[in-house]
């Protein structure tokens, strides 16, 4: 009966660490299983920003092969008109850029004074 006892004990106490064992491996599966599903999410959203900034670049790329583009950087950077187009550029106010030409003189742009000078200049343009 002794023996009967100490080998139910024993049954149950190799059950008993046979189940903790199982419990240890299925949690540590878990965790795998949640980085992995992490990564997953990770990476679906990073392929939707690279989408995303792909059809940008193909909407870009589309729009740099339009003549309303190629139209716009010949008269922006290259200073080109169309024929029998004229053109008229505009200056600012002669005097207000006198006095900033003779108040530049005077002070460095990078000087302390200069930011003083530049407000005003911005308050009192004519003095």
């Amino acid at each position: 009966m002794k023996t009967r006892k100490i080998l139910w004990k024993v049954f149950f106490v190799c059950l008993l660490g046979l189940s903790l064992l199982t419990g240890r491996l299925l949690y540590m599966q878990w965790q795998k299983q949640q980085a992995i599903q992490h990564e997953i999410s990770e990476l679906t959203r990073q392929s939707t920003s690279l989408s995303e900034k792909n059809d940008l670049m193909k909407q870009t790329l589309a729009y740099l092969h339009t003549n309303n583009y190629k139209e716009s950087i010949a008269r922006k950077d290259l200073n080109l008109k169309e024929n029998g187009e004229i053109v008229i550029n505009f200056t600012e106010n002669p005097t207000a850029s006198s006095t900033q030409t003779d108040a530049s003189t005077m002070y460095s742009k990078k000087g302390p004074m200069y930011n003083l000078l530049e407000w005003w200049n911005y308050f009192f343009p004519n003095s």
